[in-house]
């Protein structure tokens, strides 16, 4: 088995501090781990009808990538792995408002968005751009995604880009990473995913697989103290690297796995405080907490259910 670790947690309890919103010392402090305003936050307001912000940073596409009804390129090349259930047509995603963020800073966002995602993209160098960061602020949002992740994290700094399986361990230090979601009030996103997309050329490599209602390509932090109600129609709260949660209360219910950090044998799950709940694996199977290196509980309050493989 490739995993190191792959963690199926099936009606699982694990009590720490409930009230520990902030990490230990050695993994950093909080973003904006309490409920107030900053003057250097961008204000981006949803709403059905478009979007509202002063930012120049910011603006709504309907670009989203989503798994097209299709099973070849026009040049014969295969699309994808997809079924015909990730299939979207051209119409379902244009409904989609796509609400971009491509610089570095701290963005407050409110509002309802039956219909869009939010994307964060610094653009192709920012992985190693140590200030290319981004704390995204869930203040009262209501977001509904049905072709792809209701917020995305595309391109920003990755905190351990010098990862390798030789130097992998379980106490990484994602203090600084790139992708920091931070909960103030009552938050509720629906999200969905993207089936797996090859390029367009000879040898099928990945164009896209996007497999979380919340998905990141880079490690992210969350932090509370508010709330997130998180129903993910295939897997809920994903990265490709790390995943540290500081706080808040969190409610995720997933058709596949609720939390999934997927590079094998070198991704760390770590929750340091907060109230998490998964109710996974609603479909065929799921696991709670899936992560493909570590798992790591140092607080909080951890209750999981899970769905096994027939």
């Amino acid at each position: 088995m490739k995993r190191l670790i792959a963690v199926l947690l099936a009606s699982l309890i694990l009590t720490g501090c409930a009230t520990c919103e902030k990490p230990p010392a050695s993994f950093g402090t909080p973003v904006q781990n309490e409920s107030k305003k900053d003057a250097n936050e961008t204000l981006i307001e949803l709403s059905d009808a478009g979007i509202k912000t002063k930012a120049l940073s910011v603006f709504a596409s309907n670009d989203i990538i989503y798994y097209e009804d299709r099973d070849f390129y026009e040049s014969g090349n295969p699309y994808g792995e997809g079924s015909d259930a990730d299939k979207h047509t051209a119409e379902e995603a244009e409904k989609h408002i796509v609400v971009n963020i491509t610089k570095p800073g701290t963005y407050r966002v409110t509002g309802k968005l039956s219909a869009g995602q939010i994307r964060v993209d610094l653009g192709e160098d920012a992985y190693e751009d140590e200030n290319a960061v981004v704390e995204l602020i869930l203040d009262n949002v209501d977001i509904t995604c049905t072709v792809a992740p209701a917020i995305l994290f595309l391109n920003v700094y990755e905190c351990d880009g010098a990862w390798s399986e030789d130097t992998a361990r379980p106490d990484v230090d994602t203090s600084r990473a790139g992708a920091n979601l931070i909960l103030e009030g009552e938050n509720t996103v629906s999200g969905s995913y993207v089936a797996k997309i090859f390029k367009d050329k000879n040898g099928e490599k990945k164009l896209w697989k996007q497999d979380g209602a919340i998905y990141s390509y880079m490690s992210m932090n969350v932090y509370g103290p508010g709330s997130l109600d998180l129903t993910a129609e295939n897997e809920g709260m994903d990265t490709e690297l790390h995943l540290t949660i500081h706080g808040g209360d969190i409610a995720i219910r997933s058709g596949n796995d609720g939390i999934n950090t997927n590079e094998d044998n070198v991704s760390v799950t770590t929750i340091n405080g907060g109230k998490l709940h998964v109710m996974a694996g609603l479909g065929a199977e799921g696991d709670g907490i899936d992560s493909n290196g570590y798992l790591v509980i140092n607080g909080g309050t951890v209750v999981s259910t899970a769905h096994p493989a027939s």
